[in-house]
């Protein structure tokens, strides 16, 4: 006979395990409906909201464009300050703030918005995302069990690989010569690509035809700095071969990678003329008008060569890159999409195709596109990055770990994985494995710019300031011209240090980086956007991020400003934070030195924007 007495608490137990991993299971699927239909309530009552304005009528209709730091924030407030002041004119807002959404993108919905709600005046905050260096986060809310959750998903993606090449033309040009190396004359000398002079030179004595010892020759001068020498050695290749292409293409990405664009284009504009039929100096062309701004040209110079090879996958890539950095987002699909009907085996495809979807977020089509690079290519560590960023921004953060800790099996030494695994796990309060990991970053390259600046915000955000101080300067030692970031982040630190000179010094070098340094693709649609506006006798107000100088935002309609509200938040907001700190109107601090705003920085952020309004448009 059973002794029943021995079975009970077993089964009891049994019982306890398995109500408590239901009732997890439980919590975690109505914790996911409640995100999804968070986000649902949020956009249905923005449009609720824009449609009760449109209703009204007789009333100065506003729109507001921007991001996240515009959708469901300050335009809230804005109708109420701008009806508060008794002017005799009744006023109404629409808010088109979109989570991550670029300038591009805003300016290929605007004459749709603008048909829509037939705005009497446009106020724009936007730009942010267009810069590769940050990283923006979803719109905040004032919900504090929400905020918890959403300061989980620290980061979102940034620009890299071949998005990146484009908007770095010297990397772009240099690592590009190596590949433009024809075996023209040459003996078979064999030439390692970290000989010394010295070789290269014997190599060329031994064959004074072999162009490949020149090119490395010429390389190894342009790394040591020895451009005069480099350039030399250019012209002996042009001179030897004046009549190949692949010299002046070569030629052409030396004095791209000097910044010598009008050289550039007249180097590939000759090698198209030597050889019309060959498609690479048309990507080379279109590539150098890309960086520029010159899109039409691009384009033009981008559709060339898939004319001249309509099964080209690189030109249709680059022509998609092409779209989507312009905003045109449907062209871009397309031109993705042929290049996979073409070459469903090409992986690059794919994760173009998956990035578009992303920043449209569509991220349903986005994950289908990068498990199908995984299927092509089991063994990348960079398409298992492309999925954790993707899990990130879901949230899912069990799946975005494995994923970048299945990158770093793959590739030990992937150092963007380690990044990302770090912000990962600060988001998640997981302190000494981000240490670690970024920690990690740094031992793997120790040149890595952003490695140390991660280190420092890290160390910064626990309270560890000096060593948070020797990080930044690091960062600012391997990179002392274009550390934007960093100038920013160690203001930010010598101000709650106390040591306010240096502070104003960093921030001065921060305003002074951005007066030389918006991006093309944030210039361009301003630029545009003016057109459209003053075109369709709409007034225009830009506005500048808060505690950000206004300077560089004037400077990109420099001699075109007329008609052009500015708001500066610069002053209002750095003396608020003074008073009363950042925690008092930032959620977060993603901008480095601003951040999504809490309500007082949203009514102090409108309060600003409706006084200058008034003042600027109705003298009030």
């Amino acid at each position: 006979m059973r002794n029943n007495s021995t079975i009970k608490p077993v089964t009891t137990l049994k019982i306890k395990i398995t109500l408590i991993i239901f009732g997890v299971f439980l919590s975690l699927l109505l914790l996911e409906i409640g995100l999804r239909a968070g986000g649902f309530v949020l956009l249905f009552t923005q449009e609720y909201s824009n449609s009760k304005a449109m209703k009204e009528s007789g009333t100065y209709r506003i729109m507001c464009l921007g991001e996240s730091t515009t959708r469901g924030q300050y335009p809230v407030f804005l109708e109420e300050m701008l009806n508060r002041n008794n002017t005799g004119t009744r006023f109404s807002v629409i808010d088109k703030g979109f989570d991550g959404t670029t300038t591009t993108a805003i300016l290929e919905r605007i004459n749709a918005d603008i048909d829509r709600y037939h705005p009497s005046m446009v106020v724009t905050m936007m730009g942010i995302n267009d810069q590769g260096g940050y990283i923006p986060h979803e719109a905040a809310t004032p919900s504090k069990a929400v905020r918890l959750f959403r300061s989980l998903k620290v980061y979102k993606l940034a620009r890299i690989l071949w998005l990146h090449i484009i908007s770095s033309a010297n990397k772009q040009a240099v690592g590009k010569i190596q590949t433009h190396i024809p075996e023209i004359g040459s003996k078979g000398v064999h030439l390692d690509l970290i000989s010394a002079e010295d070789s290269f030179k014997k190599a060329v004595q031994l064959d004074p035809r072999n162009v490949t010892a020149y090119f490395e020759l010429g390389r190894y001068y342009y790394t040591e700095g020895k451009r005069l020498q480099a350039e030399g050695i250019f012209k002996k290749v042009i001179e030897l071969y004046p009549e190949n292409y692949y010299s002046y293409i070569c030629s052409g990405l030396f004095y791209q990678s000097q910044g010598r664009f009008s050289q550039a284009e007249d180097s590939f504009k000759k090698a198209v003329q030597l050889d019309p039929k060959n498609f690479e100096a048309y990507l080379d062309l279109g590539q150098l008008y890309q960086f520029q701004g010159e899109f039409s040209h691009a384009e033009d110079s981008f559709r060339e060569a898939i004319t001249i090879d309509p099964k080209n996958v690189e030109a249709l890539l680059e022509l998609g890159r092409l779209y989507q950095d312009i905003g045109k987002l449907t062209q871009a699909e397309e031109s993705f999409k042929t290049a996979i009907k073409l070459h469903p085996e090409n992986v690059n495809a794919c994760l173009e195709l998956g990035w578009l979807y992303l920043i449209q977020g569509k991220l349903t089509q986005a994950e289908e596109s990068f498990k199908t690079a995984i299927k092509l290519h089991p063994e990348s560590s960079i398409v298992y990055t492309f999925l954790g960023w993707l899990y990130r921004d879901q949230g899912k953060l069990t799946q975005a770990e494995e994923s970048f800790k299945t990158a770093i099996k793959l590739h030990p030494e992937n150092v963007n994985a380690y990044l990302e695994l770090g912000r990962l796990y600060q988001a998640q309060g997981k302190l000494t494995q981000a240490e670690e990991s970024f920690k990690k970053a740094v031992q793997l390259d120790p040149g890595n710019v952003t490695a140390y600046f991660e280190l420092g915000r890290y160390y910064h955000a626990e309270g560890k300031l000096s060593r948070a101080e020797d990080a930044f300067k690091k960062s600012m030692e391997l990179d002392p011209d274009e550390n934007l970031r960093t100038y920013e982040a160690i203001s930010l630190l010598y101000e709650e240090m106390g040591k306010l000179e240096m502070a104003r010094k960093y921030a001065k070098k921060a305003n002074s980086w951005w007066l030389s340094h918006y991006s093309d693709v944030t210039v361009n649609s301003y630029r545009k956007l003016k057109e459209i506006l003053d075109k369709r006798r709409i007034k225009f107000v830009c506005v500048q991020y808060p505690a950000r100088s206004i300077a560089p935002l004037k400077k990109i309609f420099e001699g075109n400003e007329k008609g052009i509200i500015f708001v500066d938040n610069e002053k209002i907001f750095k003396d608020a934070l003074k008073k009363g700190g950042s925690m008092a109107y930032f959620v977060d601090m993603f901008g480095i030195n601003f951040g999504h705003c809490t309500k007082k920085g949203n009514r102090l952020l409108a309060e600003n924007i409706a006084n200058v309004i008034l003042r600027e448009a109705f003298h009030k």
